[in-house]
């Protein structure tokens, strides 16, 4: 599904699922805070803030281009 949102460069298709990986490491971050393994949690918890901060730019740079 990525590859296919990439390749046809759909700039909404690529918001929506780097949206949900960045969640998704949210979650992850979550299990590992349940586990008290503080690896589990920062990792997670760095890569869902670049995640989240990279759609942050492309939203904002699709919507300053419309």
């Amino acid at each position: 599904m990525a590859l296919i949102a990439i390749y046809k460069q759909s700039e909404a298709a690529l918001l929506m699922l780097a949206t949900l990986a960045g969640f998704i490491q949210l979650l992850d971050a979550g299990v590992g805070l349940l586990q008290h393994d503080p690896g589990k949690v920062i990792g997670p918890l760095v890569i869902a803030a670049f995640q989240l901060f990279a759609v942050y730019l492309l939203s904002s740079a699709r919507s300053s281009v419309d």
